[in-house]
């Protein structure tokens, strides 16, 4: 993340809300960015997971434009995250990542819903 985009975040939440996608694509399971955490930290701000599921079939990989129009599309905000703002970048980024569903832990067990639906 370029310091000018997080000097613009920062400034952004002096003055209202901002929406990021920790993990920078549609690709499901891709890698949080520490940015996102570096931004949290930084700014201490109320932190509220949306999950979004089906972005990926439906958006090209920096989900700006439609890869399939017609895909179902679901959203779900969750609670407000009670986070630890002194705790290490990795330690904020792995509680967002968990709080989206897009974990290493989310990760295993949709591999194993998809396993168990191929069994049937």
């Amino acid at each position: 993340m370029d310091l000018a985009d997080t000097q613009k975040i920062d400034e952004a939440l002096k003055k209202s809300w901002v929406i990021t996608f920790p993990q920078g694509t549609t690709k499901p399971f891709a890698p949080g960015r520490k940015g996102t955490a570096y931004i949290i930290k930084n700014n201490r701000p109320v932190v509220v997971p949306v999950v979004i599921n089906g972005f990926w079939r439906a958006f090209n990989k920096k989900g700006l434009n439609f890869k399939k129009k017609g895909s179902l599309l679901s959203v779900r905000f969750k609670e407000p995250l009670e986070l630890d703002y002194d705790a290490p970048v990795e330690t904020i980024l792995d509680k967002v990542m968990d709080a989206i569903e897009q974990s290493r832990n989310y990760m295993m067990k949709s591999k194993h819903h998809l396993m168990s639906k191929l069994d049937k």
